[in-house]
């Protein structure tokens, strides 16, 4: 019995899960609370064919961000330095990013697909602290995209990846479950 995966209509949320979503209190030590992010790409099973970047199609700000947020992942590889214009999400923030293409088509999505996120590190920012991020699939974008994550329930745990392979302070995951409701 052959298995196809087949891709389907999909968006990723990711979330800042730093402290669980709390901010350290109130500090002027971390001037980027909460998880800032960076390049964000979907490889293909063969882990270095890039199929998209993210792209923001909504977010909810978190409870303490950055004086300037920097710039919302825009679909197109990020050359920029996550150091000074990352996106910062902030404590507890969200956001919701279709996977754009080269050509600006937004891409549908498979299992064994890997997320690739580049995040603000205490390595590469000189930072204090250490924030953390989770990824969900949500298999419906355009609920996703509106605010309702109900369909965002297969989640996608992020983990350092080697720097050799992939650059500094990167972490990825890959979709292992994708069943349609």
């Amino acid at each position: 019995k052959m298995c196809v995966l087949i891709a389907q209509p999909a968006v990723i949320l990711l979330k800042d899960i730093t402290w669980g979503g709390r901010c350290i209190g109130e500090t002027d030590l971390d001037t980027f609370p909460g998880a800032t992010v960076g390049a964000i790409e979907m490889r293909a099973l063969d882990r270095s064919t890039i199929i998209g970047y993210g792209k923001l199609v909504w977010d909810k700000t978190g409870k303490e961000t950055a004086a300037n947020r920097g710039h919302p992942p825009d679909g197109r590889e990020y050359s920029d330095d996550i150091c000074a214009n990352g996106y910062n999400l902030g404590c507890g923030g969200q956001v919701v990013l279709e996977i754009v293409g080269r050509n600006g088509e937004v891409q549908n999505l498979r299992e064994g697909q890997s997320l690739i996120v580049q995040t603000r590190q205490k390595d590469n920012c000189g930072e204090e602290f250490s924030d953390k991020l989770t990824a969900f699939v949500c298999s419906d974008p355009a609920a996703a995209g509106q605010g309702d994550l109900s369909s965002c329930t297969w989640e996608m745990p992020l983990t350092p990846l080697g720097r050799n392979l992939y650059g500094p302070d990167r972490v990825g995951g890959t979709i292992t479950s994708f069943r349609p409701e």
